[in-house]
């Protein structure tokens, strides 16, 4: 048999015909399973009949081709982006610099004179372990030093101390002397600060800086101090005084001053208004131990010409005083001053 003979039109007129036969006989709410039932027994039939026949009986061909279904694209979901919190950083460990340079700390006390009170206590830091070294009070002065920044120091007696295993100490002491506001050196200033100072060896020793002294280990800031006042001391010059006294063996104006401390030590001199600063005659010493000295000013010099008071106006004669544990003359607070008579005593 051909292939064309399998299907020749009596045979597809039967089969139609069979079909439409089921379906009017089958009830209608069943109609849908039987014509699959029936359209799966033809198809098997064919099959087993013909091998092929089947491809004419599939859905497609009885029912009409369906509309293509797209299915629709899955939607992608994309999960939101897990927000990201930034965690601290921690902040580098540091370790602090350890300071290894000598460092004395200075006391904090305001000392007023001429005492040291319960004594000056100081810490030191930063020296050699276990070694010796010497503790002074340096008094700096200008004086008639010609170097820019110099100075000349006087210092109290050093005292000796060691240091523990770490390089440091701490020391109380009383200074056998308290600063000067100005010195008997016969140097001109007044005190420019003092210090506390640190020395290898038992004291400080010279050298050709500024100061003329090796420069210290370590130094202190300055000191605090306290000067008394000027009001506190008496003087009493003498009324008058002639030219001739005040010059070379003369007598000189004899001056007696009280109230000051013991071992303070004085200046008086004689000048005009009209130079002040420029002194003509003078004394100078140390008062007793009841703070009480007589002075006797004059001028050395044979060759010295002491005019009176009268060949001098308007200006005048005035006898000017200070004591080294006083406060610094200022416009304010000016050394002591008393009119002074020369001539016509």
């Amino acid at each position: 048999m051909s292939k064309d003979d399998r299907f020749d039109p009596q045979r597809r007129s039967e089969i139609r015909q069979l079909l439409i036969e089921t379906v009017n006989a089958t009830p209608r709410r069943r109609r849908n399973r039987h014509i699959i039932l029936t359209v799966a027994v033809i198809v098997v039939a064919g099959l087993t009949a013909t091998g092929t026949a089947a491809v004419a009986l599939n859905g497609a061909a009885l029912f009409g081709q369906p509309a293509p279904v797209t299915a629709a694209p899955a939607a992608t979901v994309t999960p939101p982006p897990t927000p990201h919190t930034p965690q601290p950083t921690a902040a580098p460990t540091t370790t602090a610099p350890v300071d290894t340079k000598p460092h004395i700390s200075t006391p904090t006390t305001r000392f007023t004179a001429p005492s040291w009170g319960a004594g000056v206590t100081t810490k030191l830091t930063g020296l050699s372990a276990d070694s010796a070294y010497s503790l002074s009070i340096d008094s700096r002065y200008r004086g008639e030093s010609k170097i820019p920044g110099g100075y000349f120091s006087q210092f109290s007696t050093a005292v000796v101390f060691t240091t523990d295993d770490a390089g440091n100490a701490t020391v109380t002491w009383t200074p056998d002397v308290f600063p000067r506001n100005f010195t008997d050196s016969g140097e001109s200033g007044y005190l420019l600060g003092s210090y506390i100072r640190v020395d290898e060896g038992s004291s400080p020793r010279n050298d050709n800086s500024t100061s003329g002294i090796i420069v210290p280990i370590a130094v202190s800031d300055q000191l605090s101090l306290s000067f008394l006042p000027i009001d506190d001391v008496q003087v009493k010059p003498a009324a008058c005084v002639e030219p001739d006294q005040l010059i070379g063996d003369g007598s000189g104006l004899a001056v007696t001053i009280t109230g000051l401390l013991p071992n303070e030590y004085v200046m008086v001199s004689g000048q005009q208004t009209n130079s002040l600063g420029l002194y003509y005659f003078l004394d100078m010493g140390y008062a007793d131990d009841s703070g009480r000295i007589t002075l006797f000013a004059r001028n050395t010099s044979p060759d010295t010409t002491i005019p009176t008071s009268a060949s001098i106006e308007p200006a005048q004669w005035r006898l000017i005083w200070s004591g080294n544990y006083r406060v610094t003359p200022t416009a304010a607070h000016p050394d002591g001053s008393l009119p002074l008579t020369v001539g016509n005593c």
